[in-house]
């Protein structure tokens, strides 16, 4: 699993679950990068899981709500 850290014009920055920092060409992303998105690595791609982004950005929002109390 990779998270997608962000994007230096070409080149994707993604951090693995070990949070070690690997650059890659963009064009071995998905179409549609998303800052912040979970990638798995299939055939020399990184390919977008949605429905694992959706659940961390969950998570976090959740945890950000309990940190300022809303």
């Amino acid at each position: 699993m990779f998270i997608l850290d962000r994007i230096e014009g070409q080149t994707a920055v993604l951090e693995n679950e070990n949070r070690e920092i690997i650059d890659v060409s963009i064009k071995r992303l998905s179409p549609k990068a998303v800052i912040g998105g979970v990638y798995h690595y299939i055939d020399g791609k990184y390919c977008l899981n949605t429905g694992e982004t959706d659940q961390r950005k969950k998570r976090i929002h959740e945890k950000m709500k309990k940190i300022f109390k809303q």
